[in-house]
This record gives C-alpha cells, sequence and structure tokens, in this order.
C-alpha cells in the first residue's frame, strides 16, 4: 500500500457557562485584564485555571461590560469557556476574599456576553457628600431616556450598534 497518512484531528467541544460575580473593586485596577495589574478578569483567569487545570485567558473569561478602579458590582455577568465542568463553589475557594461567583447556567456555545445581552441594569450610589442639584439631574435625566444614537460617545471597533434605549432613570436621595 503506498504512502498512507492519516490525519488526525482532536476537536474539544468547550461549555460555555454564564456566571455572576460579586466584588468590591478597592484592590483593583477595573474589571478588564491589564498586564502587570490586579484586575478582576485577572483574578477570575487564575482562579479558573487553578481549579480546572487547563490555561484559560481574556480569550475564555470574558466580562459583559468594564468597570473603572475601585467600582463595586453586585452582579456583573462573564462568561468561562472550558472543556471542565464548571463548580463555582470550588472556584470561589481560589478567589480572593473580595469577589465571588454567586450564579451559573450553562449557554450555546456561539453566545458572546459583551453583544449579545438584551439588556444592562447599572445602579450607581454616590457616597461622598456632595452638594446635588437633584432637580437639575433629573432634567437631564428625561433627556437621556428613550432611544438615542450614541455615535460620538462610543468607541470604534467594528459594526457594534451606536444605538441604544434607556428604560428609565431614577435619581434618589439615599437617605
Amino acid at each position: 500500500m503506498g504512502n498512507l497518512r492519516r490525519k488526525c484531528s482532536l476537536v474539544i467541544e468547550l461549555t460555555t457557562y454564564l456566571v455572576r460575580v460579586f466584588y468590591l473593586g478597592h484592590r483593583y485596577y477595573g474589571s478588564q485584564w491589564q498586564p502587570r495589574l490586579p484586575t478582576v478578569q485577572g483574578e477570575l483567569i487564575r482562579a479558573i485555571t487553578n481549579h480546572t487545570g487547563e490555561p484559560h485567558s481574556p480569550l475564555t473569561v470574558q466580562l459583559s461590560g468594564r468597570t473603572d478602579r475601585g467600582v463595586h458590582s453586585l452582579g456583573q455577568v462573564a462568561t468561562i469557556r472550558t472543556d471542565q465542568f464548571l463548580n463555582i463553589d470550588r472556584v470561589n475557594r481560589y478567589l480572593p476574599h473580595d469577589i465571588t461567583l454567586w450564579a451559573y447556567t450553562r449557554l450555546p456555545s456561539e453566545f458572546n456576553v459583551r453583544q449579545d445581552v438584551l439588556m444592562r441594569h447599572y445602579r450607581y450610589y454616590m457616597i461622598s457628600p456632595l452638594n446635588l442639584q437633584l432637580d437639575k439631574m433629573r432634567f437631564v435625566a428625561t433627556l437621556l431616556t428613550g432611544t438615542r444614537n450614541y455615535t460620538p460617545l462610543a468607541k470604534r471597533d467594528g459594526n457594534r450598534p451606536r444605538v441604544a434605549t434607556i428604560l428609565n432613570i431614577a435619581i434618589v436621595r439615599p437617605d
């Protein structure tokens, strides 16, 4: 039989998990991975790598959005792609005390946590005593509510939609 070459390719199907992440951001330079700086995504990558024994990166552990340095989150969502079963209780053992995974579900593998979400909910708290003019803030909030084109504020990166709908803005005094 002449030269018979067999090609063998191993295809591993990764499972995509959607997780909810709680974190206190005091110690982090934002949520998104940055080289040589502590970030929430960096800690998640380290913990998932330790849990599964497989290498992970910002390609397999992705957050739905960005937060700045010092910002906290009660339920930011992220995706984790792995060929291992995800046990969030075990992953939490590898996370620092100020980051916790608290819920998860499996998703279709093609889901993109940045682009395929249907809605985002943000809640901001101002904790420093400021001389806020609530009436003026509420008026400006009415101008932002509704469907608007945010092209002047958007980052240029491909064909991302620039139109967004803000359903509600409520400005209340914390006391």
